[in-house]
């Protein structure tokens, strides 16, 4: 049974890369504007809770009511949240 071997022409190569090129542009343009509703805050601890001098666990909470640092949010954000360490 023969195979089926496409001979690519200028214009098969064309269509075909025009195809994908609109494909993942679009990907891209929702990805683009979906990044827009993105939060994130960043609060570093490491120079805030350093580690004791024999080794031991140390426990630090964060943020403290002094803390110039505040962890704050200025604007509101719908669910669902997600919070990674």
């Amino acid at each position: 049974m023969p195979a089926w071997r496409p001979v690519p022409t200028a214009m098969s190569t064309m269509l075909t890369f025009s195809i994908f090129s609109v494909i993942f542009l679009s990907i891209g343009i929702v990805l683009y504007v979906m990044s827009d509703y993105i939060t994130e805050k960043t609060l570093r601890y490491d120079d805030k809770c350093p580690p004791p001098d024999d080794g031991s666990v140390a426990w630090c909470t964060l943020p403290k009511s002094n803390d110039p640092e505040k962890f704050t949010i200025d604007k509101k954000i719908d669910a669902p949240i997600y919070v990674y360490y």
